[in-house]
């Protein structure tokens, strides 16, 4: 059986709590209330007391401490609460072995996560919680892929790193599939909203998604979570020179008619301190983000080591090339003597 069999059948891939699907089916109706979904969370004690804390953390700057479920959903709102239920829930599905790299894995989504929702909150979506659960879920299928394949997966990882090229590409090639694809899978038999298992589909592929016609507000979500990505890496991927200019480049697109919209390298800047408060909520032992401007200077020196490798490579081809031209030369005299 190959990986894409294994993961159309997952049958024994760790799935969120039932509180988090009967949450999802809540939210489907429009008057649903703030009491329904309190009661709900409350029957989870292990969930209340890790919402409480999240809720209590720096990042959502509220005015005096929340003690319990109800006034939590009041300040927040419904999606916000489901949004932190996902995280939560997230953070905690996966085996304590190969530990370390599956916390990795959690931070480039808690990043992208809270990259797409300071995206949303500029934009002022109504789709912000789409759009953050799309971002946060954005490399589910590389935790699929590190389920089934462990240290396999994270060779193939170090491979893209190290010839610095797209991710999407080595998994292609090596696993016939990519995280996209597994983690749109996933997300369908967790009954996530269609929105956000399209916006994983398609996070390498924009226009496509855009050629869907899935409405303005799908585009969107789409975009803000493909930006949460971008962010994600420019912290904690490679090729950084290069994600900071798409960041900058497509951040522009999206707000270029927006005046009071922040500038992209502020976005940027603002990014480790929030993560930070929200790792320290959830008692994650991660180290804390490079700030932005060791960011830039880490980004100009991978630059210099890339156009380095690459004069390497040339002069290697053209030495070769030289070699080869010669010999031929002489292969030639040899067989037409004067």
């Amino acid at each position: 059986m190959n990986i894409i069999e294994i993961i159309e059948n997952a049958e024994d891939f760790p799935t969120l709590p039932n509180i988090t699907f009967q949450l999802n089916q809540l939210m489907s109706d429009p008057e649903v209330s703030l009491h329904s979904i309190s009661k709900l969370i409350e029957t989870d004690s292990s969930m209340v007391t890790r919402i409480l804390k999240n809720v209590n953390s720096g990042y959502y700057k509220l005015n005096a401490p929340v003690s319990n479920i109800y006034q939590a959903v009041s300040i927040l709102g419904v999606r916000t609460m489901r949004d932190i239920t996902v995280m939560v829930s997230f953070s905690n599905l996966f085996p304590q072995e190969d530990l370390h790299a599956y916390r990795s894995l959690f931070y480039r989504s808690l990043c992208a996560g809270i990259a797409s929702n300071l995206l949303s909150d500029i934009s002022k979506t109504t789709s912000r919680s789409e759009s953050f659960i799309a971002a946060l879920l954005q490399n589910l299928g590389a935790f699929v892929f590190m389920f089934y394949l462990g240290k396999n997966y994270l060779k193939i990882i170090e491979e893209a790193r190290e010839y610095g090229v797209r991710l999407a590409l080595v998994e292609k090639n090596i696993l016939k599939i990519t995280q996209a694809q597994a983690g749109a899978i996933i997300a369908e038999k967790w009954q996530l909203p269609n929105s956000v298992i399209l916006a994983i589909r398609y996070q390498n592929n924009l226009k496509l998604a855009f050629k869907k016609n899935l409405g303005k507000e799908f585009n969107l979500i789409v975009k803000q979570s493909y930006l949460g990505g971008i962010v994600a890496d420019i912290f904690l991927g490679w090729n950084k020179a290069a994600k900071i200019a798409q960041f900058k480049r497509e951040y522009e697109r999206l707000f270029s008619r927006q005046k009071s919209a922040p500038d992209a390298e502020d976005i940027l800047a603002s990014i480790p301190h929030l993560v930070q408060n929200q790792v320290e909520s959830m008692n994650q032992n991660m180290e804390p983000l490079l700030s932005f401007d060791q960011i830039k200077e880490d980004a100009n020196f991978e630059l210099e080591l890339l156009i380095s490798k690459h004069n390497k490579l040339y002069n290697d081809y053209k030495t070769i090339e030289l070699l080869f031209s010669r010999s031929k030369s002489k292969g030639i005299r040899k067989t037409n003597p004067v």
